[in-house]
């Protein structure tokens, strides 16, 4: 009786796992900007799918926050939506959400890369 290929083990590892979507995450979003980062090019290089992602983050904004470095001294509105996003408090706080984000993903892309 012939046996093919042993079929491969999988491996649960859910910190190795969300580690790698946070460190894909960190470079997609420095190299395309918050609006053109997607969570299937952040699935694609961290190598799982992409509900994985939404299972360990639920959505991008999440992922962004959780991802890039300074993205905490964001602090959430009521309604949750991104766009509506101020800072705390600081020289910065009258700055629109999505040039802030934009600021941020240049400022991560030259640590990252320069």
């Amino acid at each position: 009786m012939s046996h093919g290929a042993e079929p491969r083990k999988r491996t649960r590892d859910p910190e190795g796992k969300r580690a790698a979507i946070l460190a894909a995450a960190r470079a997609v979003f420095a190299e395309n900007g918050y609006e053109k980062a997607t969570i299937r090019e952040i699935a694609r290089r961290a190598g799982v799918t992409h509900g994985l992602v939404v299972l360990h983050f639920t959505s991008k904004e999440k992922l962004f926050l959780a991802a890039v470095p300074g993205a905490s001294i964001l602090a959430a509105s009521e309604a949750g939506d991104l766009n509506r996003y101020v800072l705390a408090d600081g020289p910065l706080a009258a700055m629109p959400a999505d040039e802030l984000i934009d600021r941020l993903a240049r400022t991560l892309r030259a640590i990252l890369f320069d």
